[in-house]
C-alpha cells in the first residue's frame, strides 16, 4: 500500500516492519519509504511474538546499510557524475583526429578527419565546426585536433 498511500496524501509514507528477516524492509526502501520502524532485540528466543520478528543487531545493521546502498544506486533526479566516470569518459569517449598528415594552409574537408580514443580533445559532434576551416598549423596522422590548429 505505499504507492496508494504517497499517491492518496500527497505525503511521505513509512513503514512498520513485522516480518522475519530483512528482506521486506528493504524492499520498502525500494518503494521510496522515508522510515523504517522495526523491532528490536537481543535474542529471538525471549518470550512475546515481537522477538520473533524483531531484528538482531546483525539484522538492523544489514538493514541500516543496504538501505542507504539502494538509496545510492536508485539516484536522483539530477545526473551527478563522479570522478571516476570522468576519468573514464577521458579513457572512453573519442575525439576527432587528422586522418592524415596535413599541412598548415590545408581547408579541411570531412574525409581529413577520424574519430579515435582518448576523449581529450575536441569531441566528434563538433566535426561541423571544423569542416571548412583553415589548418594555422600543421597537424600529423592520428594527432588529436585542438581549436589551436584552425583559424
Amino acid at each position: 500500500n505505499i504507492d496508494l498511500l504517497r499517491m492518496t496524501f500527497g505525503l511521505q509514507v513509512g513503514y512498520s516492519d513485522h516480518t522475519l528477516g530483512y528482506s521486506i524492509p528493504l524492499a520498502s526502501v525500494m518503494k521510496g519509504v522515508s522510515v523504517i520502524e522495526k523491532h528490536y532485540t537481543l535474542d529471538k528466543s525471549m518470550p512475546g511474538w515481537d522477538h520473533a520478528v524483531s531484528a538482531t543487531p546483525d539484522e538492523l545493521a544489514i538493514i541500516v546499510s543496504e538501505s542507504g546502498r539502494i538509496v545510492n544506486a536508485l539516484g536522483h533526479k539530477h545526473r551527478v557524475v563522479n570522478e571516476r566516470e570522468k576519468e573514464s569518459r577521458k579513457k572512453m569517449r573519442r575525439s576527432i583526429v587528422a586522418a592524415r598528415n596535413l599541412e598548415a594552409g590545408h581547408t579541411l574537408r570531412l574525409e581529413d578527419l577520424e574519430y579515435k580514443r582518448p576523449g581529450t580533445g575536441i569531441e566528434p559532434a563538433a566535426y561541423t565546426s571544423l569542416v571548412g576551416r583553415i589548418l594555422k598549423q600543421g597537424i600529423q596522422n592520428d594527432q588529436i585536433f585542438t581549436w589551436s590548429h584552425v583559424d
